[in-house]
Order: structure tokens, then C-alpha cells, then sequence
């Protein structure tokens, strides 16, 4: 086993990589995540591990809390938002800075939500980025299977 970076522990002393169990703590989970999307580009290995794992704590969390509620792919989430805030296309990109044409083929499917547009979107409609994260977004590897094999 490596040696924790300092960028790591730094985010362990933020919020330790535990079970989410209290709004607040599922907020100040939150923060985190919206900071380390803003700074995608540059994470270190550390630090998106740990980025993988506080997802999916945090999803537990929203899933048990919020356990009436039915998964809702993040393109229909997307398109339910702007629906109910009677919003086009071009009010989303002006809001946002997502070029019209990208956000035309996420809307079409074909092309996917990258860590920076799930940023502002989660931003500009005041959600959780949750609601844009797809189980494969971190190459494939479910966020379920991460969370197993960061809890034995």
C-alpha cells in the first residue's frame, strides 16, 4: 500500500471517507464534490479516489434519505429541469457557457455529460451533480463496485 499524499490527507481532514448520515454532513459532502469538479483537470490519482468514493457515500445517502424516489438517468433529469423551469437550449448555454452545439448532442445522446458540464449544470439549476453522474462515468468502474472495494 502507497503512502497517503498530502493533498489526500488534506481531504480526509475535511471530511472523512465515512458513511453519510446527517443532511449536514451530506451538504459539506457536497461542497467538496463541486470543488473537486471545478478542478478536474488537475486532480492528482489521490485525490479522484477519493472523489469516486465521496460520490458514492454521498449517493447511499440520497438514496436511502430520499428512497421513494426512482433513478432518473441524467439526461432525462436534465431535460426534466429545463422543462420545468420552461428553459431553451440557448438559456441553458448563455447560463452556463455549455456551447450550444454540445449541449444539442447531449440532449440527442450523443454525447456524453463531461465533469466540467455537470459542474455548471448542477450550479446553474442549484442540485446535487449527482443528478448528472452516471454509474460508468469514472471509466467504466461503477460507483457501487468502488464503494465495495474502498469499504474492505
Amino acid at each position: 500500500m502507497s503512502t497517503p499524499t498530502v493533498e489526500y490527507l488534506k481531504l480526509i481532514n475535511k471530511f472523512a471517507l465515512a458513511p453519510v448520515e446527517t443532511g449536514q454532513q451530506n451538504d459539506e459532502a457536497l461542497l467538496i464534490i463541486r470543488d473537486l469538479t471545478k478542478r478536474e483537470n488537475s486532480l492528482t490519482a489521490a485525490e479522484r479516489s477519493y472523489f469516486k468514493i465521496l460520490i458514492s457515500l454521498v449517493r447511499e445517502f440520497e438514496n436511502k434519505t430520499y428512497s421513494g424516489s426512482e433513478y432518473v438517468p441524467p439526461l432525462e433529469m436534465l431535460a426534466y429541469l429545463m422543462e420545468e423551469n420552461n428553459l431553451k437550449q440557448t438559456d441553458v448555454c448563455k447560463a452556463t457557457g455549455i456551447e450550444k452545439s454540445n449541449l444539442s448532442a447531449i440532449l440527442k445522446g450523443t454525447r456524453k455529460l463531461g465533469r466540467e458540464d455537470i459542474g455548471r449544470l448542477a450550479k446553474f439549476f442549484s442540485v446535487s451533480p449527482l443528478l448528472f453522474v452516471e454509474d460508468d462515468f469514472f471509466g467504466g468502474v461503477s460507483l457501487s463496485s468502488a464503494q465495495s472495494d474502498s469499504l474492505k
